[in-house]
């Protein structure tokens, strides 16, 4: 079983959300943000090296959110709600 990741604060009211991450193989990640319908809002190519991410999420309106990481064998998703 994989562990899953944590988004905090979580629901978000800023410009920004943290993910706390389990002990990943450094390397090249997909991140990845989708709104309540499954529509891709945003997508980027991070080298992940370290536990947290801070991702800007300054464009997000509010509403419910899932972000998902991929790579190196690594998959997981995780849903948030933007509050502002």
């Amino acid at each position: 079983t994989q562990s899953e990741f944590q988004v905090y604060p979580n629901p978000v009211q800023a410009n920004s959300v943290n993910l706390v991450l389990p002990s990943l193989e450094p390397g090249n990640y997909l991140i990845e943000i989708s709104d309540g319908t499954g529509k891709l809002i945003k997508s980027n190519s991070l080298y992940i090296s370290a536990k947290n991410i801070h991702l800007d999420i300054s464009g997000l309106q509010s509403g419910v959110y899932m972000v998902s990481i991929r790579g190196l064998g690594y998959s997981a998703t995780r849903k948030f709600v933007v509050n502002k």
